[in-house]
């Protein structure tokens, strides 16, 4: 298995098994609302996260993909790229999942840590390597910068499996009657 930047052609899959892993989540599900629309929300927030190396992590056997890391920083994207994914997401899903995503997204930066960090925005991992270290995998390529790194889940059993990758829980709230637990890895010493 390698880890990699995922390449645009791949991001279809990207999309598809993103969409497979949180058309239940209730965060998503905030946003989005109908489980039918999570493929076309994530199929336009893909473009928008990619623009830097490290952001948008695949982990492959061969042609397979088996596992997925959307991230990004606490500085965003640029204003071109988020032009570009109000554009994609209005066509594909309306001005409500658009204007959630903003809202929510102003919200969940007052809990991003200080002096900028990576934030882990999505994982996910094919139901049938999960377990076999595709996630670790992923998080591994991800922290090798050494930057310290920022993630938000609304399912509340995830949290001792980042705890075993570094994260510590640093606070929780509710937003539209939905817990969000956002946690936090220091910065590596080298």
């Amino acid at each position: 298995m390698i880890v990699r930047d995922l390449e645009p052609a791949e991001y279809e899959a990207a999309a598809s098994l993103l969409a497979a892993s949180f058309s239940d989540d209730a965060g998503v599900l905030a946003v989005v609302r109908h489980d039918k629309q999570v493929a076309t929300w994530f199929r336009a927030v893909l473009p928008l996260l990619a623009a830097a190396p490290g952001r948008l992590l695949g982990a492959l056997e061969g042609d397979a993909l088996r596992g997925v890391l959307v991230g990004g920083d606490t500085s965003g994207p640029g204003v071109g790229r988020q032009i570009s994914w109000l554009v994609r997401a209005l066509a594909g899903v309306g001005a409500g999942p658009v204007w959630r995503t903003i809202r929510h997204d102003l919200q969940r930066a007052q809990t991003f840590p200080t002096g900028g960090a990576r934030i882990v925005e999505f994982v996910a991992v094919d139901p049938a390597q999960r377990g076999g270290g595709v996630g670790r995998a992923l998080f591994a390529a991800s922290h090798a910068d050494g930057a310290p790194h920022w993630l938000e889940t609304t399912r509340e059993r995830n949290l001792p499996i980042f705890a075993r990758l570094g994260y510590v829980e640093t606070s929780r709230r509710e937003e539209h009657g939905v817990s969000y637990f956002a946690m936090q890895r220091p910065r590596e010493q080298r």
